[in-house]
């Protein structure tokens, strides 16, 4: 009985690793496969640290306005 829900588990936990490879080379990468679609381009970057309240007040309105740019973008 241990043997047969070894199996079961393992091919349940082969067939959701081998899911995920297919959508990395169907989707073109890691990231891709996460969110289901190729990535086009980027828009920029934003390096999320928290030092100070201004200063990651700062990054959030950086990071705002790139992803209204990346909303906005044809």
């Amino acid at each position: 009985m241990d043997l047969g829900f070894e199996v079961i588990f393992f091919a349940v936990f082969a067939g959701v690793i081998g899911f995920f490879v297919y959508r990395m080379f169907r989707h073109g990468g890691f990231k891709a496969a996460m969110f289901g679609a190729r990535i086009e381009r980027t828009v920029g970057e934003v390096r999320v640290e928290f030092v100070a309240k201004s200063f990651a007040s700062y990054q959030a309105q950086q990071l705002t306005s790139l992803l209204n740019t990346a909303v906005r973008a044809p």
